[in-house]
């Protein structure tokens, strides 16, 4: 069986990667508080990214990539991307209509 990460051929010369991709694991299951606790910081956290420079916008803030049309393009992919991993943890994933709404992209 292959394993993920560099492994050697039968004659052991060459290293390859596995184009296979390990399982994720599963989410465990949280307390109530700890999700509550887990959904604020999140919250707080993506508030304070609309004013954060962001290496994908250029190194612009969210609030001023939204400005121009590139900017907007890019912090488009950048949110739908968002958007798409938000399933594997949803207390801490953005509440992407808000900060669409925030960032004038609504």
């Amino acid at each position: 069986m292959e394993q993920n990460g560099p492994s050697a051929d039968r004659e052991g010369s060459n290293l390859r990667w596995s184009a296979e991709r390990a399982p994720e694991p599963p989410v465990e299951p949280r307390a109530p508080e700890l999700e509550a606790i887990e959904t604020q910081l999140a919250e707080r956290h993506w508030l304070s990214w609309i004013d954060t420079k962001v290496p994908a916008l250029g190194n612009r803030t969210p609030r001023k990539a939204a400005k121009t049309p590139r900017g907007r393009e890019r912090l488009d992919a950048l949110l739908t991307e968002f958007a798409r991993s938000a399933g594997r943890r949803p207390a801490s994933a953005p509440n992407l209509a808000e900060l669409r709404r925030r960032l004038g992209l609504a």
